[in-house]
């Protein structure tokens, strides 16, 4: 019996001894195999086409007696009924008249506006503070784009300047200048009866300079019917229209505004009436555009018509008939995988990766969203540790692996 527990003991310790060095030969095996990993990185991407299309308003010419214009408005400006938005003048004399007189103008209102400093600002130390406030004032105003605040803003910082020049000199020495230009201005101002007219409007809505003939031929009425054919028609002739004679601009009726273009027909296939879809404008440093599809028409045989809408940002585009954009139609945000890593689960028909966690190869689920040719973009899902997340280490080398082998990475 003593015999037995000999042999038995001595079996048991054989046993052992083989168990210990299979798993350290799987240990060293795995640590001299080059397991390689990545981690698993938060990732995002986007479809979509670059395009150029028309600009589409609901808007008129506006009309004026002579062929030569001076705007008096930003592009893109609201105006009331009866504004003034330009001047019409009748020869290039006329013209240089016309700028003499507006520059005369903003020279008085200049000197008016010292002359009141005047009596406010008694002291130098008061003007210098003024300047300095009303410089960064008109800096922030520049950086945002409000360029006619900032123009009124730069009207009064040359005032304190004008007032600051003055010096010592009396107010009577002001008043003395003021009335010579106003005389000057009297003068020039009673030539240009004859070949000057002010162009106002007859009812509100936004000022564009610019008029191109296809206020009548291209509405939001129209993109409502056009086919993609008949829109490249019109395309076609983008630069053969012409504005009608002596208009000062079109009056733009709303804010509103409208994308219309011709994409490839794939990219449309799931889009539809009342998405939003993302827009960069050529030429547009700020936030990309959110845009709403109004219309997709699919019945051209390689494109197909996108119609987006929009009420923000008119100023940028309203004076333009064409543009460039790049419209994004699907976004995905998740996190990235390499293809190799991928492996699937006939049982279950879902897929998956290994990652590392303590030496050892641990199965986690995913969803796959997007292929982006050398990767996948997985689901990012944090609600449970047993999902892929951000930082895990990936193992890229599937083969022979399963939930729980023991492996390293090197």
């Amino acid at each position: 019996m003593k015999q037995g527990n000999k042999y038995l003991k001595l079996i048991i310790t054989i046993l052992t001894i083989m168990v210990s060095s299979y798993i350290v030969y799987n240990i060293l095996s795995a640590a001299s195999s080059g397991v390689r990993t990545t981690q698993a990185v938060v990732y995002a991407t986007s479809e979509g086409v670059s395009t150029e299309g028309f600009v589409v308003r609901q808007e008129a010419v506006i009309d004026a007696p002579y062929a030569m214009m001076i705007p008096t408005r930003e592009e893109g400006e609201k105006v009331a009924a009866g504004a003034q938005v330009a001047i019409s003048t009748a020869s290039n004399a006329a013209w240089e008249r016309q700028e003499k007189i507006q520059q005369l103008q903003e020279n008085l209102a200049q000197l008016k506006l010292a002359v009141s400093y005047q009596g406010k600002l008694t002291s130098s130390s008061q003007i210098d503070a003024q300047i300095s406030e009303t410089s960064t004032v008109y800096a922030a105003l520049l950086g945002r784009g409000q360029f006619t605040a900032a123009a009124e803003t730069g009207r009064n910082l040359k005032s304190l300047v004008l007032n600051q020049a003055a010096g010592g000199s009396s107010t009577a020495a002001l008043q003395s200048e003021i009335q010579r230009l106003e005389t000057e201005l009297g003068t020039m101002q009673a030539g240009a009866a004859t070949d000057t007219a002010i162009v106002t409007v007859k009812k509100p809505g936004y000022y564009s300079s610019k008029a191109d003939g296809f206020e009548t031929l291209l509405t939001p009425d129209v993109l409502e019917a056009i086919d993609p054919s008949a829109f490249q028609a019109l395309w076609e002739k983008r630069n053969s229209t012409s504005a009608p004679v002596n208009a000062a601009g079109r009056l733009i009726d709303s804010n509103q505004w409208y994308y219309a273009t011709l994409v490839e027909r794939r990219y449309l296939e799931d889009i539809h009436t009342g998405d939003t879809l993302t827009v960069h404008l050529a030429g547009d440093s700020t936030a990309p555009l959110k845009m709403s599809v109004v219309r997709v028409d699919r019945s051209g045989e390689e494109t197909g018509l996108l119609v987006l809408t929009s009420p923000n940002r008119l100023f940028d585009v309203a004076n333009l008939r064409t543009i460039k954009a790049d419209v994004v139609f699907r976004s995905y945000e998740g996190l990235r995988i390499p293809k190799e890593a991928v492996c699937y689960d006939e049982e279950s028909n879902t897929a998956g990766v290994y990652v590392l966690v303590s030496g050892k190869a641990v199965w986690k689920d995913v969803q796959l969203i997007y292929d982006t040719g050398d990767n996948y973009i997985a689901a990012l899902d944090q609600s449970t540790t047993q999902n892929l997340w951000p930082e895990d280490r990936i193992l890229l080398d599937t083969e022979n692996l399963f939930d729980g082998k023991v492996v390293e990475s090197t």
